[in-house]
């Protein structure tokens, strides 16, 4: 089944959730519509397909066969109580900045925002045993963003039970 979402104009939080939808293995296709009214009183339509199998990037294209990663087959490989963490985590996230997109990898799950001229990766995250790591892509995020000033804040704001590390990432 395929489904097809048709929206007036440009809307970039349904894009975002549209493209996400599809690394969950939705087959979803975004296509907006401009109407126009020229001069003469004639009456347009400008249709562009936003979303769907031409537009896909690595993180959002389906991969046939076992080697095919989703947030899902990630999170559900660690204990209950990291699972609950990340969902927390990644909900405050998503109510931060809604157009921050997920992708899964093998062990981790990293969020990023698409720019005009790149991906800027925020952090990753995996679990192992009843410890869950957040790991922050400072050389993604550097060119946008004071880190050590956040890194600080974050530090600050932790829990006693929370446990910070530095490290090149």
């Amino acid at each position: 089944m395929r489904l097809l979402l048709v929206i007036e104009g440009n809307d970039d939080r349904i894009t975002a959730v549209v493209r996400y939808l599809r690394t969950l293995g939705v087959d979803m296709n975004l296509i907006e519509y401009r109407y126009y009214r020229i001069q003469s009183g004639e009456e347009m339509l400008d249709f562009e397909l936003t979303v769907g199998p031409e537009q896909d990037t690595p993180t959002t294209r389906q991969v046939s066969g076992s080697t095919k990663y989703t947030e899902e087959k990630v999170y559900t490989q660690w204990l209950m109580p990291m699972q609950q963490l990340y969902f927390r985590f990644k909900k405050r996230l998503l109510d931060a900045d809604e157009t921050l997109q997920i992708s899964p990898q093998k062990s981790a799950v990293s969020f990023y925002k698409q720019t005009r001229d790149a991906r800027v990766y925020l952090c990753s995250l995996n679990a192992h045993k009843d410890q869950l790591n957040i790991s922050f892509r400072t050389d993604s995020l550097e060119p946008h963003m004071d880190v050590e000033t956040a890194v600080a804040n974050i530090t600050q704001q932790a829990p006693d039970w929370m446990v910070t590390n530095r490290g090149i990432v």
